[in-house]
């Protein structure tokens, strides 16, 4: 495997992904996007394209993203104010975004993906068209 030049959904600079371990490190200044990358509860979460591919990345393990044998699931537990995200075999469960303000409606699905980086990437799975043009952009920059 490589290491593949991400950008941090939120955060500034560029870093440097070992794909075969999930590690980072920051980037050279002058580094090319190839992918976006997050960071939860001690875990790192990336979607990069690779030799023509777009991939997601839990840690050290990675799945072709577009592929049909690639189940990604979001969701939230409302009684535990929690939020759960699994790929394949993978899972999970971690403080829900909204928990805290007592005021938010947490039915309101469409919210997720701004404040949730995992709900961000679930919702990216079903959006074929958004991919295909990020694998292509991201493509570009190798």
């Amino acid at each position: 495997m490589s290491a593949i030049v991400v950008e941090p959904l939120h955060g500034d600079g560029m870093l440097l992904l070992d794909t075969a371990s999930g590690r980072t490190a920051p980037a050279p200044a002058d580094a090319k996007k190839r992918g976006s990358v997050t960071q939860l509860e001690g875990h790192t979460f990336a979607l990069y394209a690779d030799g023509g591919v777009l991939y997601f990345q839990w840690d050290e393990r990675r799945w072709p993203f577009a592929a049909d044998a690639v189940t990604v699931r979001y969701g939230h537990d409302l009684q535990q104010k929690t939020s759960a995200f699994s790929v394949n075999e993978r899972h999970i469960e971690y403080a829900a975004w909204w928990a805290d303000d007592p005021h938010h409606e947490p039915l309101v699905p469409e919210l997720d993906p701004d404040y949730d980086d995992l709900a961000w990437f679930a919702a990216l799975k079903r959006e074929p068209e958004r991919l295909a043009a990020l694998l292509q952009r991201w493509s570009a920059a190798a």
